[in-house]
C-alpha cells in the first residue's frame, strides 16, 4: 500500500467521502505542477529533518483543538467525567471556562493547519520560475494564489476560500451562545456569516485531510521520506 492508501484507511467514513471528492484533483496538480516543470524533487537530509520539526510545530494546535473537543462526548456521562479531569487540569470550577480554552485555540489550530499547506508549497514548488521570493510569501493565500491563476479549474485548490481564515487571522469573529461562531468579513460587518462548532471542527479535519493527503501523494509519487506517522495521527 502506498503511503496515502495507509492514511486513507484510518480515516472515518464520512472524513474519507469527502477526501476522495479531492483525490483526483489533488493529483492532477501534483501531475501539472510536474508537467511544467514547477516542482523541486532533490532534498537534502537536512531540509527533510527540518521540515518534519517545522510540520510537528503546526500540529499541536489541532491536536490541542482535538483532544478539548473530545471532552464534548454526546454521552452525558462520558462528558461529565471528561469535563471533570479538564477542570482539574485547568484548576477551575467553571465549565464555560473550559469551553473557552476550546474557543481559543481552534483559530490557531485553523490558521497553523493552513501554514502547514503554505510550507508545503514553498518547500516543493520552484517559485523562481513564478519570478517570487520564497521570503516574499508571507500567508497561505500568497503562495495560493499564483496556483490558482495559473490552474483556475483545479478542485482541490478551489477548496481553501479565504472567507474563515481572513476572519481568523484579523480575529474579526466572535463566538455566541450555544457554540455558534460569527465570522465578519470587517469589524463592524452587519451580516457575518455563521458557523457552528461541530462544522467548524468537521471543517477542520476536511482541511488537515487534503493538505496532508497533498504531502502523502507528493510523497508516494516522488519516493520522499516517510513522517513520522504521530505527525499525521488526527
Amino acid at each position: 500500500m502506498t503511503s496515502l492508501e495507509v492514511y486513507k484507511s484510518r480515516l472515518s467514513k464520512g472524513l474519507l467521502d469527502f477526501f476522495e471528492k479531492y483525490e483526483a484533483s489533488l493529483k492532477e496538480l501534483i501531475n501539472k505542477l510536474e508537467s511544467d516543470n514547477l516542482l523541486l524533487k532533490n532534498f537534502s537530509d537536512a531540509q527533510v529533518t527540518r521540515l518534519m520539526k517545522i510540520e510537528d510545530s503546526c500540529n499541536g494546535p489541532f491536536k490541542l483543538a482535538n483532544d478539548l473537543n473530545g471532552i464534548f462526548n454526546l454521552d452525558r456521562n462520558k462528558m461529565k467525567e471528561r469535563l471533570a479531569h479538564a477542570k482539574r487540569a485547568f484548576d477551575t470550577d467553571n465549565d464555560v471556562r473550559v469551553a473557552q480554552h476550546l474557543y481559543a485555540v481552534l483559530p490557531i489550530a485553523y490558521h497553523t493547519t493552513l501554514e502547514k499547506l503554505r510550507i508545503y508549497l514553498l518547500f516543493f514548488i520552484d517559485w523562481a520560475k513564478f519570478n517570487i521570493k520564497i521570503e516574499n510569501i508571507k500567508g497561505v493565500g500568497e503562495a495560493l494564489n499564483p496556483l490558482k491563476l495559473k490552474y483556475p479549474d483545479n478542485k482541490y485548490l478551489k477548496y481553501f476560500d479565504p472567507k474563515t481564515r481572513n476572519a481568523f487571522g484579523h480575529y474579526t469573529f466572535f463566538w455566541e451562545p450555544g457554540g455558534k461562531l460569527k465570522l465578519c468579513k470587517h469589524l463592524f460587518d452587519d451580516n457575518p456569516d455563521e458557523i457552528e462548532l461541530a462544522k467548524l471542527m468537521m471543517e477542520l479535519s476536511n482541511l488537515s485531510s487534503l493538505i496532508n493527503g497533498f504531502y502523502l501523494a507528493y510523497k508516494d509519487k516522488f519516493n520522499l521520506p516517510e513522517l513520522d506517522p504521530a505527525m499525521i495521527e488526527r
